[in-house]
């Protein structure tokens, strides 16, 4: 219950900075440790094994949470599916999305999220692949050229959400551009 109200008080209360923010490369790692970032480069190759489809509601953020590439679901910043929960459904109007959990855990302790919606199903291409670390919040999705990351602070069982960066890598996965957003 504790994570339903934390999301709750992050998707809808207007406590970001309104702006997204380009930064630099070398800013970029000033506040986030280039090992880190190696090692979430590295989860993109990593081959899973998958547990069956679900089909889950979708739920948009609220207009207070920025945009974020592939129309990322708030309801995916925590983990609560793969642990026997049921997601938190904000907004049942925006339709279904298909997801499948991976039966390992990724470098960052968590459960791996391959996401679509319906349209993208008959394709059989997945939007995003979102990564959770051990505390069940994301750590980081890949959405095309795409890597976003999340940072949080605070408690293990209620962090806050501090920082999201947008990265746009190449097809080397190297850093092309880099905006954050600050909470």
């Amino acid at each position: 219950m504790k994570k339903i109200f934390w999301l709750f008080l992050i998707l809808f209360s207007p406590i970001y900075s309104s702006d997204w923010k380009i930064i630099s490369e070398k800013t970029f790692f000033k506040e986030f440790q280039k090992k880190l970032f190696i090692k979430i480069l590295k989860n993109k190759q990593k081959k899973f094994h998958w547990n069956s489809e679900l089909l889950v509601p979708y739920s948009s953020c609220g207009e207070d949470f920025p945009i974020l590439p592939g129309g990322f679901p708030c309801s995916f910043l925590s983990d609560e599916i793969s642990s026997g929960g049921e997601p938190l459904v904000m907004d049942v109007e925006g339709g279904k999305i298909e997801l499948k959990i991976s039966k390992e855990n990724s470098n960052f302790g968590g459960k791996v999220f391959l996401i679509s919606d319906e349209e993208e199903k008959d394709r059989n291409e997945f939007l995003i692949v979102a990564f959770y670390n051990k505390q069940n919040y994301i750590s980081h999705y890949f959405h095309k050229n795409y890597l976003v990351i999340f940072q949080w602070k605070g408690e293990k069982n209620a962090p806050t959400l501090t920082k999201i960066y947008e990265i746009w890598l190449n097809s080397e996965n190297q850093i092309s551009n880099i905006k954050r957003i600050s909470f």
